[in-house]
């Protein structure tokens, strides 16, 4: 009994330590955005057999801890949706600027979704999140036409963050 409880234990910690860090990761405040996401999807990579491949046009972002973490909730919220939803078996990120825009795209090749249409007949809280950090960063998400999967896209102005 002493061993089954202790084993317990062991898996809860574990959890409580997984669920910590997926809120909050410590590397956010300590090495900024680019450097969790690049450990974010190193993790996602290995959890679920996916193969990701991530660009950094931009890595040297000014971006307060605040936004840092709103930006990475979302992305990760969306890259949950893909693997819960889509199951893809690739996935590619990139952060670059076009036209006086940080731009954080995330495509994948798994089932396609209408984020537009999800987010106003869901009854779940994950796309409300995203909608909401949207607001809060003073960004725009917005879905683009891909042939298999899905091509989002979060815009935020370049002046905000140069």
């Amino acid at each position: 009994i002493l061993y089954e409880a202790s084993s317990v234990l062991s898996n809860t910690l574990e959890n409580v330590q997984n669920i910590s860090y997926n809120l909050m990761p410590p590397m956010l405040e300590s090495y900024g955005l680019i450097s969790t996401l690049k450990s974010y999807f190193e993790r996602i990579k290995k959890l679920h057999n996916v193969e990701i491949i991530q660009d950094y046009q931009k890595e040297d972002l000014n971006i307060s801890s605040s936004d840092a973490y709103e930006l990475y909730r979302t992305i990760q919220e969306l890259t949950t949706n893909m693997m819960k939803h889509g199951m893809p078996d690739k996935i590619a990120f990139s952060v670059f600027c076009k036209n006086n825009k940080l731009v954080f795209e995330i495509c994948d090749n798994g089932s396609s979704f209408d984020f537009y249409k999800s987010s106003k007949t869901t009854t779940g809280m994950g796309l409300k999140n995203i909608a909401s950090r949207m607001l809060d960063l003073k960004a725009n998400l917005i879905q683009l036409p891909a042939k298999k999967g899905n091509k989002i896209q979060i815009l935020i102005g370049v002046k905000q963050y140069n």
